[in-house]
């Protein structure tokens, strides 16, 4: 009798069995099923808003940038020492949470040691900024 069962009939009644066997459990946990659905769908709806968010942030670097070269570098010229400098950038940055994420961080300090030189001819170091923002932080 065994011996008449093919393989193609085998695999067809045990993917029927375990059809079968999945529609009644999910038919027995149906409400936890939905609910977790639900959950991982609010979830994505938040990673969205977070990556919304990451660009109104990119725009604030970018106007932070903008303000800090024209209203601290350019204004300060030749004429300001290394202290003050870093106390005004300070003082603009004071409020700035992107000082959290590295990737801001490592934009702002790029930025900063790149123009101070050009505009300023003061050059920072990446650590002494570094050590200012982590003063900043805390």
């Amino acid at each position: 009798m065994l011996e008449q069962i093919t393989w193609k009939t085998y695999l067809t009644v045990v993917l029927i069995a375990i059809i079968i066997y999945y529609l009644f459990i999910g038919f027995l946990h149906r409400e936890s099923i939905i609910k977790m659905i639900r959950k991982r769908q609010g979830q994505n709806y938040e990673n969205e808003d977070e990556v919304i968010t990451g660009f109104s942030s990119f725009d604030e670097l970018e106007e932070l940038v903008n303000d800090i070269r024209h209203s601290i570098l350019e204004k300060a010229g030749t004429e300001v020492s290394k202290d003050e400098l870093l106390d005004q950038l300070c003082n603009r940055l004071t409020h700035y949470g992107g000082l959290r994420q590295p990737a801001y961080r490592i934009a702002i300090t790029n930025f900063i040691i790149q123009n101070a030189e050009t505009i300023c001819e003061i050059s920072f170091t990446k650590d002494e900024l570094e050590a200012a923002w982590d003063r900043l932080i805390s």
